[in-house]
């Protein structure tokens, strides 16, 4: 993530704790991008020390530089399962916990992978456990939905579900970038260059969505 891309999700995580105060339902937003935003600061320092290697033929990591790698690989899949684990709390209203789990579970193996989970191996390892976690998520994106859907058969006033649109503009946005995205085609060089532009877009809209609740208190 840019410097640009860190501020940016540094005042969502803000102004997602702010209204966390006053709105409980909004705490698991807030505390997904507080993860995501601790993982990508420490990811850039990573970056900044240990680039990442695009030779497949370049010797295998050891000492420091293999450390590093490990950590890297553990808060890289750090958001895609935070961010799941906020859409089924908030959208559908489904327990979180199992997400930890899988996390610890996937973080192992892509640690314990190392080396024959490197470069376009492990690019394919990283596709797979974002499109895994995509499936619930997706899933509680849907029962929000229909959720609302039958609220306005029903004749319900609409509510001010600021908390579900904010997460549910995060999973859509998570959706076309994994799916549909540069991410499918590379983890480095011009392909996550245009991720990454997506995720600040995606960040940006909920930055404005979070800022209209709080202007409307």
């Amino acid at each position: 993530m840019t410097i640009a891309g860190i501020v940016l999700l540094a005042t969502a995580a803000a102004l997602a704790w702010t209204i966390a105060r006053l709105r409980p339902e909004h705490r698991p937003i807030a505390l997904a991008l507080t993860v995501g935003l601790a993982a990508d600061v420490v990811r850039a320092i990573l970056v900044r020390y240990f680039p990442p290697n695009l030779n497949p033929d370049s010797p295998l990591r050891t000492g420091a530089a293999l450390a590093a790698a490990y950590v890297d690989r553990a808060l890289f899949i750090v958001w895609p399962f935070a961010l799941a684990a906020a859409a089924v709390r908030v959208l559908a209203r489904w327990p979180a916990w199992p997400f930890a789990i899988g996390y610890v579970v996937a973080a192992s193996v892509l640690i314990a992978g190392y080396p024959s989970l490197r470069h376009e191996t492990l690019r394919k390892t990283y596709l797979a456990l974002d499109l895994l976690v995509l499936v619930p998520a997706t899933g509680a994106l849907a029962a929000w939905w229909i959720r609302g859907w039958r609220s306005a058969r029903a004749g319900e006033p609409p509510r001010a579900d600021y908390s579900g649109r904010a997460v549910a503009m995060l999973v859509a946005g998570q959706i076309g970038i994994v799916i549909a995205g540069p991410y499918r085609i590379g983890l480095f060089g011009e392909a996550w260059e245009l991720a990454i532009v997506g995720y600040v877009l995606i960040i940006g809209a909920v930055v404005l969505l979070q800022l209209l609740e709080v202007l409307t208190w």
